[in-house]
């Protein structure tokens, strides 16, 4: 008979990753899971496809997340080498995982970032501020124009579009840093702490649209973030490998 022993605290690594869904199909949930220390990122994707029982159809996207000033909420870097040592992923670094279908494999990426105006972090009034988890989902039309990027980032805040979804949200660094701001679990929020999320997506009211407005304010910007054009519904959009956007949160959208 043969005993086996557990590893040494030394040699694994405990990862906490939060789950979003390419499709909008449900709210994102997180997820711990312990690696081998000098393992690689294939190890990390195992162990959490196999803990939120992922399709043979699915695949997962991770990307790296560092809420820091000279990051602004935005992802840092995608993590698609799946060979890529895990010891380049750093113990502050925030890890997000997209659950995508396989045919989104050879689409092109829609990166949703988020804004809103106001005083945030002491920054000046007025000003639009980066805040929140930038969602990732994939186009799979072309041409694209507006109304298919508007459709898709309705697709993608459907699943927080509730009657139990309280109002504004606070920052990643507000949590951190102990703020006298009001805290609400926001799931879109890069943070573990979270209530309950076993809602089913029958719970989420359908949003009307109209063909001739956008539902929402949406500006397509470059890869880092300096340039920003208003998208109107039938502005033609090059997709390329990829389209980066900022959606700009309102009253109406904190109402959700």
């Amino acid at each position: 008979m043969y005993l086996s022993l557990p590893l040494p605290s030394t040699a694994i690594r405990i990862i906490t990753v939060t789950l979003f869904y390419g499709d909008g199909s449900a709210l994102p949930m997180p997820y711990t899971v312990t690696v081998l220390k000098h393992g690689c990122l294939q190890d990390l994707l195992q162990a959490l496809g196999r803990e939120c029982c992922l399709q043979n159809d699915e695949y997962l996207l991770l990307i790296s997340l560092i809420f820091m000033k000279v990051y602004q909420h935005r992802i840092f870097w995608y993590l698609e080498s799946s060979a890529e040592p895990l010891q380049s992923v750093k113990d502050d670094e925030q890890i997000v995982a997209y659950r995508l279908p396989k045919r989104a494999i050879r689409s092109a990426k829609l990166e949703i970032c988020h804004r809103e105006k106001g005083i945030i972090n002491n920054s000046k009034a007025g000003e639009w501020k980066p805040f929140l988890t930038p969602l990732v989902t994939f186009l799979e039309k072309d041409p694209v124009t507006g109304v298919n990027i508007d459709l898709a980032v309705d697709r993608m805040l459907s699943p927080l579009r509730r009657k139990s979804y309280i109002k504004s949200t606070v920052g990643f660094e507000d949590r951190q840093t102990g703020s006298d701001s009001e805290v609400v679990d926001d799931p879109m929020n890069c943070s573990t702490e979270y209530g309950s999320m076993s809602e089913s997506a029958d719970d989420i009211e359908p949003k009307e649209s109209s063909s001739s407005e956008m539902s929402f304010h949406l500006c397509i910007t470059d890869e880092r973030g300096m340039k920003c054009r208003p998208i109107l519904n039938n502005t033609p959009i090059k997709l390329g490998t990829g389209v980066k956007v900022y959606l700009d949160w309102t009253e109406k959208e904190h109402e959700f």
